[in-house]
């Protein structure tokens, strides 16, 4: 993995972290976020990081509180990979940012 590749995907994970209220995020959420980032990831993107980052991260944040509910609500401690998913999906459908387009799939 490239330099701002890997930077990028280190940001986003901090930035997920700032949104989890304290909840614990489980190595397989880790692991399906590292996965659903990185397929969005195009080289270009890094020459645009400094200028959108900002907004980008705000995205990845919100996604985190909204996973956190997902979680709370359904009486666990730990986000799991279904709470990020569904947060991914329901934050992006709404995104301006190329770093949160929506899911094709």
């Amino acid at each position: 993995m490239d330099d701002a590749k890997q930077e990028m995907l280190l940001q986003v994970m901090v930035a997920f972290g700032h949104g989890t209220g304290g909840l614990r995020v489980s190595r397989e959420t880790i692991a399906a976020m590292s996965t659903h980032y990185l397929a969005k990831y195009r080289p270009e993107m890094a020459k645009e990081w400094a200028e959108s980052a900002a907004q980008a991260l705000e995205r990845i944040e919100v996604t985190a509180r909204l996973a956190a509910q997902k979680a709370v609500q359904a009486g666990r401690t730990s986000i799991g990979p279904q709470d990020f998913s569904e947060a991914a999906k329901q934050v992006e459908s709404t995104s301006l940012t190329v770093w949160c387009p929506p899911a094709t799939s």
